[in-house]
């Protein structure tokens, strides 16, 4: 099978592996030494189940607090580059190119170039605004857009603007919030799941009201 992407994207050292005691690399991959140790990640742990066509991130937490990235994000930029299905409980993507280590390591190093370095100063202290795409290092002072991933960005807005709408007392579907990559069958079972649920909710909610009332008159003493 070819390869997903450019192998010069990963300089050799592979960020995942099968090994459940994973080393521990540099953050930035063309980086060749640190002093202080004070950048550095884990690999990425994986659980290959190749009759099933899945895998699990064992470790991805760990990863993404080194990273100081929350874990959703890096778990919906690995299913959408790796174009796989995704299961957020339990870390699980299912599809053809996640099956190869060489695929998923590869796709790590570009979310680590593209999203966790400074483009200046290459150290990982950025803030992120998300929805923006736009960052600010705390190391040395550089504001502004990271990437012009159109996929990943156009991702991040579609999800803030749903989580904005929960704030409104509109809950979004079980899968609905960082789970699926955009695009496809799944966007669209889980937006009708969230446009029921939105229309329903008021209905759900007079009616319970409606009860409550008839409760109370049941209750209450008649007058004589």
């Amino acid at each position: 099978m070819q390869e997903l992407f450019d192998p010069e994207t990963n300089p050799g050292t592979l960020y995942a592996t099968l090994d459940r005691r994973p080393r521990y690399l540099q953050t930035d991959p063309h980086r060749l030494s640190d002093t202080f140790f004070a950048y550095r990640t884990p690999q990425l742990v994986l659980q290959i189940n190749e009759r099933k066509g899945f895998i699990k991130c064992l470790n991805l937490e760990d990863v993404c607090k080194t990273l100081r990235v929350p874990s959703p994000i890096l778990f919906a930029y690995l299913a959408i580059k790796l174009k796989a299905r995704s299961r957020l409980q339990d870390f699980r993507l299912r599809g053809e190119h996640c099956l190869l280590l060489q695929n998923v390591s590869n796709t790590l190093v570009r979310f680590i170039v593209q999203w966790v370095l400074c483009i200046k100063c290459r150290l990982p202290e950025l803030q992120h605004t998300w929805e923006k795409s736009r960052v600010q290092c705390c190391a040395c002072g550089w504001k502004g857009i990271l990437s012009s991933d159109p996929d990943f960005s156009a991702y991040l807005t579609y999800t803030h603007e749903e989580n904005e709408k929960t704030r409104f007392g509109v809950p979004p579907s079980d899968h609905f919030v960082l789970t699926t990559p955009i695009g496809g069958k799944a966007r669209r079972r889980d937006q009708k799941q969230h446009n029921t649920l939105r229309i329903n909710q008021p209905y759900q909610l007079f009616v319970e009201d409606l009860l409550a009332l008839l409760q109370f008159f049941k209750r209450s003493p008649t007058s004589t």
